[in-house]
């Protein structure tokens, strides 16, 4: 997978270098390392019976990604953001009933397509701009795994199920970024920053007894050290 994702991240760059010789666009990498954790609502459940359940999230992960991106510039201060990005996500929760406590902590991969705005400031000082940007991300799910494995069974002998049908197929993230781009030499900038991805829906496909009796809900969230060069 890593390596036709590879595959298409420079295609994508030859395509953009061809066409920005004639329009306002530039395009740059990225690679972003994150720490991303999960959402669960409500965090506590009473089922018919009195059984009470209670929710958490996993944790804070290690996590991050890398892709292809491009700045349309529509005028010097402003540009449309998009791209293309692999990223790895994190997503789980514990729950605990009946003086038990399951937990389900998945490593989860996408294929993300952010679209923003992106708002750049005039020079501060000598090369060095500040931008910000703001909009969404759509994340199409190709893998998931717990501890390296992608199948499981429920129990010795029975039908074997992969984790990847656990979490949605899609996503999809409300997205923020702010940073610095330094100029190089000529077009080329250097962009460092710091972004937030915030999930806006239910991501687990997993529904147990007690999720489909209740409210749950599971959502991700990731913040990553932006590190990119602009051409």
């Amino acid at each position: 997978m890593k390596k036709h994702i590879t595959s298409v991240c420079i295609a994508l760059i030859c395509f953009l270098n061809a066409y920005s010789q004639e329009n306002e666009l530039k395009f740059g990498l990225r690679a972003f390392p994150a720490l991303a954790w999960s959402r669960v609502e409500p965090d506590n459940y009473t089922d018919g019976s009195g059984v009470k359940y209670t929710f958490e999230g996993n944790g804070v992960k290690l996590r991050g990604g890398f892709g292809v991106f491009a700045d349309y510039y529509l005028k010097d201060n402003y540009a449309i953001h998009f791209g293309v990005n692999y990223l790895i996500h994190s997503a789980g929760y514990a729950v605990s009933f009946a003086n038990t406590t399951q937990k389900r902590d998945y490593s989860v991969s996408y294929i993300q397509i952010p679209v923003a705005l992106k708002l750049i400031s005039n020079e501060v000082t000598d090369g060095i701009k500040v931008y910000c940007t703001l909009g969404f991300a759509g994340n199409i799910r190709t893998s998931a795994s717990v501890d390296g494995k992608r199948t499981y069974q429920e129990t010795p002998g029975s039908e074997v199920k992969r984790y990847s049908k656990d979490m949605t197929l899609l996503a999809m993230d409300f997205i923020f970024s702010t940073g610095v781009e330094y100029e190089l030499t000529g077009d080329t900038k250097l962009l460092v920053g710091i972004s937030y991805m915030h999930g806006l829906f239910d991501i687990n496909a997993r529904k147990d007894d007690f999720i489909k009796n209740s409210s749950f809900a599971l959502r991700h969230s990731l913040i990553a050290i932006d590190l990119g060069i602009k051409f």
